[in-house]
């Protein structure tokens, strides 16, 4: 089987999708950790590479397997059928800015993402990335674990690290993007995940003849309802 990428934006939820979708029989089990953030690590066979937005450096590897390898991405697709030829694809499609689950996604992206500090199992990988294209020379000296993930960044590009720099560096990483041009395989709208599980099981089911047995996709809703009931 070719490699199968899930394309997503952050705080969607799609390291989580990437590792459950891994326990269907048709797929190669992937490694992964959960954290006390909520947030899911998954450990692909490119180590990540093609999450990184930063000067990715993903080598060449061969899907030699009969089952579906499944690799997390961030909008580079592209880049992963040029150096690989055939691949799959699904798309976690963003959501509308006037849906209900937009300012959940913010959300999730904002506390999630940003304002979360990186475990130390994950530290030196998103340093090491960071570093590919930091514009501040003295970057690695200065970083430290106790830094939140936004002050980090702010540090690789020279800014400090004020109220003002860190409201508008977040504003700036939420605002709406245009979906990629990309012809992927699949495309699930963000807001199926919540409110249409069925037809996401039927359509995976339909392109990949992957069959998702276990209710892991209910999550979504589970955690949209518990955020509803917060705010």
């Amino acid at each position: 089987m070719p490699f199968l990428f899930v394309d997503y934006d952050s705080g969607a939820g799609g390291e989580f999708f990437c590792e459950q979708l891994s326990q269907s029989k048709q797929c190669i089990k992937l490694t992964s950790k959960k954290y006390e953030s909520g947030r899911t690590k998954v450990f692909d066979r490119f180590d990540q590479e093609f999450l990184k937005p930063n000067a990715p450096e993903p080598k060449f590897l061969s899907a030699v397997d009969e089952l579906y390898d499944i690799v997390p991405t961030h909008r580079l697709c592209e880049l992963a059928k040029k150096l690989l030829g055939e691949i799959r694809t699904i798309r976690i499609a963003s959501p509308n800015i006037k849906d209900d689950v937009w300012k959940f996604l913010k959300y999730q992206q904002r506390h999630k993402v940003f304002l979360s500090k990186l475990s130390p199992e994950l530290f030196l990988g998103e340093i090491e990335m960071l570093a590919r294209s930091a514009t501040n020379t003295n970057f690695l000296k200065q970083v430290h674990s106790k830094m939140d993930y936004l002050e980090i960044n702010l540090l690789s590009m020279d800014i400090s690290n004020t109220n003002e720099n860190r409201d508008y560096f977040i504003s700036k990483s939420l605002a709406p993007e245009i979906e990629p041009n990309f012809n992927y395989d699949l495309i699930i709208p963000y807001s199926d995940l919540f409110f249409n599980v069925a037809k996401v099981k039927q359509d995976i089911l339909d392109v990949f003849g992957i069959e998702i047995t276990e209710p892991w996709v209910d999550t979504y809703r589970q955690n949209y309802e518990a955020w509803l009931s917060q705010t």
